[in-house]
Order: C-alpha cells, then sequence, then structure tokens
C-alpha cells in the first residue's frame, strides 16, 4: 500500500477504487481499519494510519480538503476557511470541522457530507492553485 500513495499516485491518500484496483477487496479494507492499519479519512478515501497519526489537526484538515478536491474536481475552490488553511494562514481558532469550498460551476449552495458549498461570483484572479486544486486567493479567504 505504501507504493500505492506515495510512489504511484503521489499523494498520501487513495480510494477505495484505486485500493480495488490494486488487489484489495472492500472486505480487506475493512480489516485494515479495524486493525488500525488504515485510517478512513472520509467514504471511499484512505490513508496509511502510520501517516494520519502525527498529522497535527491543521494538518489533518488539509487532508481533508485536498480530499474535497479530488471528489468534487475543478467544478470548486477551498473558500473560506479551507482556503486560508490552503495558503498556510493562521485560522485563530476558527472551526476545523466543515471544508468550505466555492461553486465554480454556478451549482447551488448547501451542506452536505461535510462540505460547505458556497454560491459566489468568482472574477478573473480570485481563484488561484494550490496543493491539490484550486483555492480563493488569500485576501478574499480571509475576508470570506
Amino acid at each position: 500500500m505504501d507504493e500505492l500513495t506515495q510512489t504511484k499516485l503521489g499523494r498520501p491518500f487513495f480510494t477505495r477504487a484505486e485500493a480495488l484496483d490494486s488487489g484489495w477487496s472492500d472486505r480487506s479494507l475493512a480489516a485494515a481499519v479495524r486493525a488500525q492499519y488504515l485510517h478512513r479519512i472520509c467514504w471511499g478515501y484512505y490513508i496509511l494510519s502510520e501517516v494520519w497519526e502525527p498529522l497535527t489537526l491543521t494538518e489533518r484538515y488539509q487532508l481533508k480538503c485536498q480530499v474535497t478536491l479530488h471528489s468534487l474536481g475543478p467544478n470548486v475552490a477551498l473558500s473560506h476557511v479551507s482556503a486560508v488553511v490552503a495558503h498556510g494562514l493562521a485560522t485563530w481558532g476558527v472551526p476545523l470541522d466543515l471544508v468550505h469550498v466555492t461553486r465554480l460551476d454556478g451549482g447551488s449552495g448547501r451542506t452536505e457530507a461535510g462540505v460547505v458549498h458556497h454560491e459566489g461570483l468568482c472574477r478573473d484572479g480570485d481563484i488561484v492553485e494550490v496543493v491539490g486544486g484550486l483555492a480563493t486567493v488569500r485576501d478574499r479567504a480571509v475576508v470570506e
């Protein structure tokens, strides 16, 4: 599994589909989670427990943001506190329980599965690339 995540994928997490393609079964994934060899970040996304455990709360949140971007694709950008964390700025105790994204495809706002989808106007220059995908620029993220 180390090879699947670090070398082949270039990211520390992997999806259920990628694990199945590598010969794992749903049963073996569940057993690995129970044995604390793997940690389930969210539905369908896993990471080695030895990689997850030493992470700080902020680093874990940043990883959840990357997983969210991977899951939702280019139709969203991290925003609000999620973009603040992606830019490496201090959060001053703001809760890191929900991932915030702004819809770039005109999709509706909602909260589901720990992700807050915001409707918003994004002009040229409002979106930049960060590790794992897109985010609002630093100044906008701080104001949001």
